[in-house]
């Protein structure tokens, strides 16, 4: 059998294409995401639903599955500038282990997302979800408009989550889950 020397060429060419594009890799996160007035306490993350290929689009800034950790101070505002780049509508909101909101203004409770016709952020849109942690603990920074009813009242989620941490002091931060 004779191989043309486009044949030879197609997975050297593919498997460039994959490297180059990242296939799935996840990004750092240097200052783009974050940024701290410690005057004021107040501290914005830019948070982007579909920013890579990871868990099928299904991630914030490129982290699925409890890879990512943001972690602020208690008392300090909190802005999450959200933007959706996914093919489908999400959401955000930061919930404690019983699937409630961990703070007011931390995003939509699952009733809302439950009786709302519309709810999400739809692809292509953005808000901002502003809120002051007012204690400590570790919770679960999700998106709840796209889980799996299994048994009322828990859900299976679908791997869009990453880990909201409250600190009673120190600086914020985000990065990798370690």
């Amino acid at each position: 059998m004779r191989l043309s020397r486009w044949m030879l060429l197609t997975p050297l060419v593919a498997g460039t294409v994959a490297v180059a594009t990242g296939c799935g890799s996840t990004p750092s996160l240097g200052s783009g995401f974050m940024s701290v007035n410690s005057a004021t306490k107040t501290v914005t993350f830019k948070v982007v639903a579909g920013y890579t290929t990871t868990n099928d689009y299904l991630n914030y800034d490129g982290y699925a599955n409890g890879n990512m950790t943001i972690t602020v101070p208690v008392g300090y505002h909190v802005k999450l500038d959200y933007y959706n780049n996914g093919g489908v509508p999400a959401d955000l909101g930061i919930y404690n282990n019983q699937d409630q909101l961990a703070f007011s203004g931390a995003g939509d409770s699952i009733q809302n997302i439950n009786l709302n016709p519309q709810p999400g952020i739809p692809p292509g849109g953005s808000e901002t979800i502003s809120f002051t942690p007012t204690q400590a603990g570790t919770f679960k920074m999700a998106n709840y408009e796209n889980r799996f009813p299994t048994m009322h009242p828990r859900y299976h989620d679908v791997g869009m989550w990453d880990v909201f941490k409250v600190v009673q002091s120190g600086s914020p931060s985000i990065g990798p889950t370690s």
